[in-house]
């Protein structure tokens, strides 16, 4: 039966409802699209739907899902198929493809137990590509951060191994039944990258969602005691991969000019590292080396990957999060720290401008200023009350338009109207 609480009508039957992610949290961890993946099949299971989530990670025999349920149906086996100086050549393809096959096999085994009535698949490297080829249910794909947009974001260019999971992407693409985006600005992107297999008939944009009990505003203050970061001293906050995309190098110089006159100020990192620093290296050792040069290494902090259970407690124990990216698809982390009551400052580009209002629930900055971001940090330090102000908006307007109830009942919205293009009743 549907939970206490959904907006399940009677006249609407429930739904059985696949969704397709290669990470997931309570299985293989990772980024933004198992969080999103996560989130939306609890939102779902909420509103009285039944929720089968295919992840990669051993699961044992799962039961299949009543309304309101959740189930994790793994996908076991080798994260990364191993070839001959194969791995060098085609790192991404090699992990993509076990997980794309495995979970067409999943999906088959499941959808013959109980039918699924859509399927759920990201377009991000080919994940989805096996369960689109065999689904005879309506598809759904959810464009995230193809491969193409990922590489030029990074300064990087084609290779053998990029070419063949955007060829992967495209066959997802073209066999899904629709397509949506998380913003306009990632929507356009994929119209240009993918133009043979797109068209702006076939995509749609439904922004993405966050439980805002979860992220809500915390002070425990066992953030600062685990890394000896005093109270009183005024802490910023990133979070996300270590990479040039995500405006890093960006967001460290602006921290060295800040640095000068708030000797006390402390930068901390949580994400993991990439190799996308100067000639390949590692980005964490890029930034280590420039903070010492600067000489502010002891107002550095280097978190790493934590679990995202503790997240809200990173953001409610920081005075302002950063985030610099010079193109962000969406922009999870703008929505988690919003909720929980941190004050924002992003980059006016991509997603972020389709989900912070600048001056009134974040400050946004032009992509690659380092003096420009600086003064926005700068001034929300020096100014608690405007602080304050743009927290308690943000917040509201978070709970308002990106929660999980608003994503689920849109989502499930999508689905019936796809169901209905298909003459499925």
């Amino acid at each position: 039966m549907p939970r206490e609480g959904s907006s399940l009508s009677s006249a609407q039957r429930p739904l059985h409802i696949c969704l397709v992610s290669r990470e997931h949290p309570e299985m293989s961890g990772g980024g933004g699209i198992g969080t999103y993946t996560d989130n939306l099949a609890q939102g779902l299971a909420h509103l009285g739907h039944a929720v089968t989530v295919i992840a990669h990670g051993e699961t044992g025999v799962p039961d299949t899902p009543k309304p309101g349920e959740v189930c994790l149906a793994g996908v076991s086996g080798p994260e990364v198929w191993k070839l001959p100086f194969g791995n060098r050549l085609f790192g991404r393809l090699l992990r993509a493809a076990p997980f794309s096959v495995g979970a067409a096999r999943v999906f088959r085994w499941r959808h013959a137990l109980k039918p699924f009535d859509v399927v759920e698949v990201p377009e991000y490297q080919g994940w989805g590509a096996g369960v689109v080829a065999v689904a005879p249910c309506p598809k759904l794909v959810r464009l995230h951060t193809h491969t193409a947009l990922l590489q030029r974001l990074n300064g990087h260019g084609e290779t053998p191994d990029t070419r063949a999971c955007h060829a992967l992407e495209a066959l997802t693409l073209a066999r899904g039944d629709r397509v949506l985006a998380n913003s306009n600005a990632l929507a356009q992107s994929a119209l240009s990258d993918f133009s043979t297999v797109l068209s702006p008939q076939r995509v749609g944009v439904l922004p993405l969602g966050i439980d805002t009990h979860r992220f809500s505003k915390r002070v425990s203050r066992r953030i600062r005691k685990r890394y000896g970061i005093p109270s009183s001293a005024p802490l910023l906050l990133f979070v996300g991969r270590l990479e040039r995309r995500k405006g890093v190098e960006t967001l460290l110089e602006a921290f060295i000019s800040l640095a000068r006159d708030e000797p006390e100020a402390v930068l901390m990192w949580v994400g993991f590292s990439t190799e996308t620093g100067h000639e390949g290296s590692p980005m964490l050792t890029q930034l280590r080396e420039r903070a010492r040069q600067a000489g502010i290494a002891s107002q550095m902090v280097f978190a790493g990957s934590v679990p995202y259970s503790e997240l809200p407690d990173y953001y409610g124990e920081s005075d302002v999060f950063v985030a610099p990216s010079s193109f962000e698809p969406f922009g999870m982390v703008y929505l988690e720290a919003m909720a929980s009551g941190c004050a924002v400052v992003a980059c006016a580009a991509g997603g972020a401008l389709e989900i912070i209002r600048d001056g009134s629930t974040g400050h946004l900055v032009p992509p690659h200023s380092p003096e420009s971001l600086a003064l926005a940090i700068r001034r929300l330090l020096n100014c608690p009350f405007h602080r304050q102000q743009l927290a308690t908006q943000a917040r509201k307007e978070v709970q308002a338009r990106f929660s999980l109830s608003v994503l689920g009942e849109k989502t499930v919205q999508s689905y019936r109207d796809l169901l209905a293009r298909k003459g499925v009743a």
